[in-house]
């Protein structure tokens, strides 16, 4: 983990460090994919990356279903472009319930079958903030930058 990002950050938190590069911009885009996921799947949460300075962190689009928390897509901060480079990863595979025997075994399928092709440190938990924010929250932090001219 890093020094500079803590391990509960959140897209606000970092915006609020000043550390954030372009945040209006950068929220808006973050924003703008968690739309996607919400018309998909009813809701949507990001977490932050943790293992860089909080420029542009990488984020991770999450959804609630009947199976617990579900990856809907994993984003580059720089140019919030989905990593390719997840293999045969699909948003549906990876469930993350409060069991954690469960956990471990629906994470290890899917890295084991997907190894060749997919570097699963993306995927791994602390390489993500322990706090998420929900679409709405995003939302009001995006109106909150808007009225203070930081783009």
């Amino acid at each position: 983990m890093s020094d500079i990002i803590p391990a509960d950050a959140t897209i606000a938190s970092i915006a609020q460090a000043h550390t954030l590069n372009r945040p209006l911009r950068y929220v808006l885009n973050v924003y703008t994919h968690m739309w996607s996921c919400k018309k998909k799947f009813g809701n949507a949460f990001v977490r932050v990356g943790i293992t860089g300075e909080g420029k542009a962190p990488h984020y991770r689009i999450e959804y609630s279903n009947d199976r617990g928390i579900s990856i809907f897509g994993v984003y580059r901060g720089p140019g919030h472009r989905p990593f390719e480079d997840l293999g045969a990863f699909r948003a549906n595979d990876i469930v993350l319930s409060d069991d954690p025997h469960e956990k471990a075994a629906v994470a290890a399928e899917i890295v084991n079958r997907d190894a060749p092709n997919k570097p699963d440190h993306l995927l791994q938990d602390h390489n993500w903030s322990t706090r998420a924010m929900s679409l709405e929250e995003v939302g009001l932090l995006r109106i909150e930058l808007e009225k203070r001219g930081r783009r």
